[in-house]
């Protein structure tokens, strides 16, 4: 099933069978939570029984680390909010707007009215770089391609189970995960 086939799948799939539905793919049998019902459901009841450690361990594992905020829950997940919870209040989005309206600015520059955008690239690739202006006050310009390939291989493979493990390992993936991690502890 490729990526961009998927979202119409699953909206059918929603529409047939509601709001819960469970879907086998090679190898597992997956439950979806789709539409409103779900998500208002996922806010108000969701940490009482759903689990992010599962879906987000290897996740971590590719990136280096043993765990991130979004594979914590309960106690361990709050403390990691309480820690990083000034990177998410507004005094720091708006302490970093000058710098992501700057590369706004930038990344629309070459585009002329009546010229194609390609929302979903230019998106990425222009939220990525705000974000590295705002947290660390540089740029990923040089390493973009490369880390933005790695992390989407890396979703593929260790979240959506869309790509077979060894794709984490192949040259042409394992490649640029050293320059995206140079570009992080630079």
């Amino acid at each position: 099933m490729g990526t961009i086939k998927l979202r119409p799948f699953l909206t059918r799939c929603y529409q047939a069978y509601g709001p819960v539905f469970q879907l086998t793919v090679p190898g597992q049998k997956i439950t979806v939570l789709a539409g409103p019902e779900a998500n208002l459901f996922a806010m108000k009841e969701g940490h009482r029984v759903l689990r992010s450690l599962e879906a987000w361990r290897d996740n971590d594992h590719e990136m280096g680390s043993d765990r991130s905020m979004i594979s914590l829950d309960g106690a361990e997940h709050r403390a990691y909010r309480r820690v990083e919870g000034r990177a998410f209040a507004r005094s720091f989005f708006a302490a970093g707007l000058r710098p992501a309206l700057a590369v706004l600015a930038e990344d629309l520059a070459p585009f002329q009215p009546g010229d194609v955008l390609p929302v979903a690239t230019w998106c990425k690739k222009t939220i990525t770089e705000q974000l590295a202006r705002m947290a660390v006050g540089g740029t990923v310009r040089p390493y973009l391609p490369d880390l933005l390939h790695f992390i989407q291989t890396a979703l593929q493979v260790t979240v959506n189970r869309q790509l077979p493990p060894p794709c984490c390992g192949c040259p042409n993936t394992a490649a640029p995960k050293p320059a995206s991690f140079r570009w992080w502890t630079t």
